[in-house]
Parts: structure tokens; sequence; C-alpha cells
């Protein structure tokens, strides 16, 4: 009998639920212990998370790329290609920067790597690892670009003001 498990990665943490998914007629029940940071409501659109701290999973999306600049952020810099079929104002090539702190956003060429409008957003908010964007569809940044991306947006606790 195993009590507990542990992932390094977002590939094993994919992993470790598929398992899990895989033995469901084993048991009824999972618990897995995470750290503050981890947000496992988020993690796929059917799973049925408890948490004792009972955390409301947070909804956005970045309607206009032009209008985030100003932001704080790390310090970094890398150009993406964002997808965005809903938003084509949003699509093409953008360079994001920190400079002395915050976020400057410019037409770029040359991206390091597609990325859509959700690993964006998730960016944005803090709210998922680089690690997890390949696995969920939203972009194949390489482990460089993820370092990057780390940097200039740590990740976050998201915070609801309004529950409706």
């Amino acid at each position: 009998r195993a009590t507990r498990f542990y992932y390094h990665t977002s590939q094993g943490r994919y992993l470790l639920l598929q398992w899990i998914a895989r033995h469901a007629d084993q048991a009824s029940q999972v618990e897995l212990w995470l750290p503050p940071y981890e947000q496992p409501e988020t993690w796929l659109a059917d799973i049925g998370v408890k948490t004792e701290s009972q955390v409301r999973a947070p909804m956005a999306r970045l309607l206009d790329i032009t209008k985030i600049g100003g932001m704080h952020t790390g310090p970094g810099r890398l150009a993406i290609r964002l997808r965005d079929p809903l938003c084509p104002w949003n699509e093409g090539v953008w360079q994001l920067e920190t400079v002395d702190g915050r976020l400057q956003v410019s037409a770029g060429d040359g991206p390091a790597g597609d990325l859509s409008v959700q690993g964006l957003t998730a960016l944005l908010y803090g709210t998922h690892d680089p690690g997890d964007f390949a696995l969920r569809g939203w972009g194949h940044p390489t482990p460089a670009v993820q370092s990057t991306m780390r940097t200039m947006f740590p990740p976050l606790l998201p915070y609801i003001h309004e529950y409706f």
C-alpha cells in the first residue's frame, strides 16, 4: 500500500492523475497533499476537487494584449506568437519585456514559440506553470523560454473579490 505520491514536473503530475484514473475501480477517493501554491481545481475540467480551504477557481481571459503593459513583472524578455481565434486583434508576434519592473508590450518578430491566449492568461494570473502548456494544448515553450516565463510571471494565488 502506498500512502503518499509526489511529483516533480508537470508531466509527472498528469501521469499521476492518469494512473489514479486508471485505478478508479480500486478506490472511491484519493487524497493528495499539496503545497499552498498548487490549484488542483484548475488541472482538469472534470475533476471533483475538495479542498480544506474551499478555494474557488478563478476564471479570466485576456481581452487586449496591448493593454497589459505597465503591470509589475520579474526581469526578462521574450517574444511569442499569440493565437487567439476569438479576438483577432491579439493574433501575431509580440515582444514582452520588463523595463524597470514593469511590463512593456510591443509588436515583435522572430518568436521564441507559440502560445494560445489561454496560456498567456494563465501566465498573467500566475495560475499555471509553463511546463503545463504543452500538455494542455496552450503552446510549446522550450525549457529556456519556460524559465524566462517563470521569472517574469511568478506563481500567484489568485484572489476573487466578488463571488457570483
